[in-house]
């Protein structure tokens, strides 16, 4: 080819861009300002169709994108404010009609459903006649709401069964055949989406997409309502060569990661992204990129290695350490400093001790460090012991009472607690209370043993024999030592009562003695003889009951204190209290006694 044929083919090139460029301008502009004026005058269905077509030529043109936004808002409170209304008036079919129409303008939005099936359940309540009607509303409303949640989370397979089983309900909504249309149209099935469009127009003719659900979806819906939509360029995607060095970088446009790394070749649609290129171990590259239709673009990016160092040493040694949060594989050394790679930036450095036996005795070493390029940082951490108390105690399982430092049982480690001397008070049921001054010193591991001497069982024997229930009272046996108690007081008073009723009786027969020895007449002897004997009888049967009570009260007494001597500590704990008496010289040696106890009873007849 000549010198002036190559000259002709580059200007002929130069002149058609010149041409091509203003035109497909000239057109956006056209459609956006169309859309601009409809939005302007409250036609939101034809704005929203001028801005999808403009993001037809231009993917990412942002002012589209926004009014769209804004006419999503504009069409949600405008609905909103007539469902109000007419659910303060009473007219639930009309408010219910308001919110599907609000939900078909903000799938993506919980809350409107949510509030749809709160209406649901109000109108069935308040309006009795139709709550038949709203029932089987309610029921194609469920299986559509539960199919726009799958289709909200991409899943459009599931989506689609749910909506079609709610398209099947004997209520149909005319949103269901709508966003059923728009999940087949999303599955490539675009002559079922146009039918499934035709269902929602038969159901409502007013019925509108949402404005923001894409071009190719205004398009077909356009299509089968009948209305012209323009018709995307020719060639709608651009290469991008990417290249870096080093390579196998991930690669990013527009915040999303892409499935290929560099060195790639990429098809994107025109207009602007941002691409970004990481790697671990190195910055990042970022660019705008300005892309045209027809026109390839080529980038290379080189990614410089971050380095970073930082040195750790902690006293005591052998120290986990943890980089923002995750645990590192290096622990300290005890002669010389670790030395980590790190990301430049902030980072939180924290240590603990690596032995799990004294991770919980100190308190973990943050700080914060900023790795800087070709710097070294050092950081020495010198572990603080927590201050603690361990209470140990013979027998276990004692009642520790400790003040404002609280109530425990015994074993028990306490940490974060207040340096300085305090009492403890320990107790526990048949063992003496005993208190203790102690003091627990700062950032050291403080232990502390108390002993307790178990109560006497002599002296609660005495006590018992005393007052029964009163040596278990005195060894903590409250339950037994109230029955006792109970049981000898009533024993006591049935004696009482008894003795009195008897001394009553024999007062009687005595009187009546001295009548029968007093009578003169044969009919008074006979009289006196009768009530002799009849007194004589009450007087013995009053003896027998003083008698039982009188046993009564000797059995519970003996059964108090048999109680009392063997309800003492248990066997463990007998045993620590016999080693105790034995260390005090104490001869405990149990003796069998012969012989046999006798208890008689006489009567005075």
């Amino acid at each position: 080819m000549t010198l002036g044929k190559r000259l002709f083919f580059l200007s002929f090139l130069i002149v058609m861009i010149m041409i091509y460029i203003p035109c497909r301008a000239q057109d956006v502009g056209s459609y956006y300002q169309s859309g601009a004026v409809s939005f302007g005058s409250g036609d939101y269905h034809e704005a929203a169709k001028n801005f999808n077509i403009v993001l037809l030529y231009e993917p990412y043109h942002r002012n589209a994108i926004s009014m769209l936004q804004k006419i999503s808002e504009a069409q949600t409170q405008d609905y909103m404010s007539a469902a109000d209304d007419a659910f303060l008036l009473g007219h639930y079919r009309e408010s219910i009609d308001h919110r599907l129409m609000v939900v078909a303008a903000n799938p993506y939005e919980s809350d409107y459903r949510r509030d749809l099936t709160d209406i649901y359940t109000k109108a069935i309540e308040k309006d009795p006649e139709e709550s038949s009607q709203l029932r089987t509303e309610a029921s194609a409303w469920k299986s559509l709401n539960e199919g726009l949640n799958l289709f909200v989370k991409d899943d459009l397979s599931g989506a689609e069964k749910q909506i079609r089983k709610a398209v099947s309900e004997d209520y149909s909504f005319a949103i269901a055949h709508l966003y059923l249309a728009v999940v087949l149209k999303e599955n490539g099935d675009s002559p079922g989406a146009e039918a499934e469009f035709t269902e929602a127009l038969n159901s409502d003719p007013d019925i509108g997409i949402p404005a923001d659900s894409g071009p190719h979806i205004w398009k077909s819906f356009c299509a089968v309502k009948g209305e012209p939509f323009a018709s995307a360029p020719a060639e709608s995607r651009t290469v991008v060569m990417i290249s870096s060095s080093p390579n196998e970088a991930d690669i990013y446009v527009n915040n999303i990661l892409q499935d290929q790394e560099t060195n790639t070749v990429l098809e994107l649609s025109p207009g602007e992204h941002l691409l970004e290129l990481r790697k671990p171990g190195h910055r990042s590259a970022t660019r705008e990129l300005r892309l045209r239709r027809g026109i390839n673009r080529a980038v290379d990016e080189t990614l410089p290695k971050v380095t970073g160092s930082l040195f750790i040493k902690s006293d005591p040694a052998n120290a986990l350490i943890y980089i923002d949060g995750e645990l590192r594989p290096e622990v300290t050394q005890a002669n010389r400093s670790v030395e980590i790679s790190l990301a430049l930036g902030k980072h939180v450095v924290t240590l603990r001790p690596n032995d799990s036996g004294f991770r919980d005795r100190f308190e973990p070493y943050v700080e914060e460090v900023t790795i800087v390029n070709h710097q070294k940082t050092s950081v020495y951490a010198k572990l603080i012991r927590r201050t603690q108390l361990y209470i140990t105690s013979d027998p276990p399982h004692i009642n520790a009472d400790l003040g404002f430092l609280g109530k425990h049982k015994t074993p028990v480690e306490l940490s974060e607690i207040e340096p300085g001397t305090h009492v403890i008070r320990g107790s526990r049921k048949g063992y003496k209370t005993a208190s203790q001054t102690f003091t627990i010193e700062p950032y050291e591991y403080n232990e502390l043993y108390i002993q307790l001497f178990p109560k006497s069982r002599m002296r609660m024997a005495l006590y018992s024999l005393a007052i029964p229930g009163a040596g278990q009272y005195y060894g903590g046996r409250y339950i037994s030592g109230t029955l006792f108690l109970t049981a000898g007081l009533g024993t006591a008073v049935a004696a009482i009562m008894g003795y009195l009723s008897y001394e009553e009786a024999k007062d009687y027969y005595d009187d009546s003695i001295d009548q029968y020895r007093n009578a003169f007449y044969p009919d008074d002897i006979r009289s006196a003889r009768i009530n002799m004997r009849r007194a004589y009888d009450d007087a013995d049967k009053k003896s027998y009951l003083q008698q039982a009570t009188f046993v009564g009260v000797g059995i519970v007494w003996a059964a108090n204190i048999v109680h009392v001597w063997r309800a003492g500590p248990g066997m463990v704990e007998a045993k620590a209290a016999r080693d105790i008496l034995q260390e005090r010289g104490w001869d405990i040696v149990p003796r069998a006694m012969s012989g046999t106890v006798e208890l008689t009873f006489r009567h005075r007849f």
